[in-house]
């Protein structure tokens, strides 16, 4: 997936998926939690997508940024 956001760095599709992928725990113990910084990318190519905000919601909540996870959710 990263070489492939190499070449296409505001993919949204590809983005979401980048972000979806560290949910799974055995990747983030890999890699870190990365999920955030995936989202934020996300809704900056596509402000008006709903389920990315919603998941940076909660990635932002997940890592303990309550103000953040509030902003988040309420776009």
């Amino acid at each position: 997936l990263r070489a492939a956001h190499r070449q296409r760095p505001r993919d949204f599709t590809l983005l979401m998926a980048l972000a979806d992928a560290h949910e799974y725990p055995a990747v983030r113990a890999a890699l870190g939690d990365e999920r955030a910084g995936w989202y934020h990318a996300a809704v900056a190519v596509r402000p008006d997508a709903a389920a990315a905000w919603n998941n940076l919601g909660t990635a932002l909540g997940d890592r303990k940024d309550f103000a953040g996870a509030v902003g988040a959710l309420s776009e």
